[in-house]
């Protein structure tokens, strides 16, 4: 009978018919929502970092944009150099060569003025350089002022474009400008040109400071250049 019950036992707890054990499916139910939670803790502290950046990309946006205008003004004038086959292309180097040659032009015309003044007894002002006033072809007081303004953009002109610019190919565009922004301070300085007396002595200064100068740098880029003795 012992053996009996113990069979009838054991069959109800592990055998086949085990309708009186207790369910033990709950235990790995509970072990996969753990895990759940534990994967979605993980993922979460995966996406907090790249929200951050988000945000942080977000507030320093403004910043970085104008950080950025620099870099782009720089890539377009590389890109504007490799598209133009121009790669000596320098916009601060050529600024500079224009605010030079205006200055010292200036420079020449006061010297030239103050050397009338010495030698003729002319009036030393301003007024002899930016205006109309004193450029006269019809009168023999006229051609003081004359050939100073001639003197003044041939001559020491040329010259400055050998010392200053030094390419006789650029010339041209160096001293048209020169002659745009002289026209453009005389216009400030009093009112627009509109003697033709002035116009005829400030062009054929241009023209011959144009020349002149192209010769003087042809002759310095055709100079041989020195070797040194081994």
């Amino acid at each position: 009978m012992r053996r009996v019950l113990n069979r009838f036992l054991n069959r109800g707890t592990g055998g086949v018919g085990g309708a009186f054990a207790p369910p033990s499916s709950t235990e790995p139910n509970l072990g996969t929502k753990t895990q759940n939670a534990d994967l979605q803790l993980s993922v979460m502290k995966r996406r907090r970092p790249e929200v951050r950046l988000q945000n942080n990309s977000v507030s320093a946006g403004g910043s970085s944009s104008c950080r950025s205008i620099p870099v782009a003004i720089t890539s377009s004038l590389q890109r504007y150099r490799r598209e133009s086959g121009n790669e000596n292309f320098f916009p601060c180097l050529i600024l500079a060569q224009i605010v030079a040659l205006q200055c010292f032009h200036y420079v020449g015309l006061g010297v030239a003025v103050q050397f009338d003044h010495f030698v003729y007894g002319t009036t030393s002002t301003l007024d002899r350089i930016f205006t109309t006033w004193y450029l006269n072809l019809h009168a023999a007081g006229g051609w003081v002022d004359n050939t100073a303004i001639l003197v003044s953009w041939g001559l020491y002109g040329a010259i400055l474009l050998v010392l200053i610019i030094e390419k006789s190919k650029k010339c041209l565009d160096f001293g048209v400008t020169c002659f745009i922004i002289h026209v453009v301070v005389c216009t400030f300085y009093q009112e627009f040109p509109k003697t033709a007396d002035w116009w005829i002595v400030n062009i054929l200064g241009m023209i011959i400071m144009i020349i002149f100068g192209e010769y003087l740098c042809s002759r310095v880029e055709l100079r041989d250049i020195p070797l040194l003795p081994l």
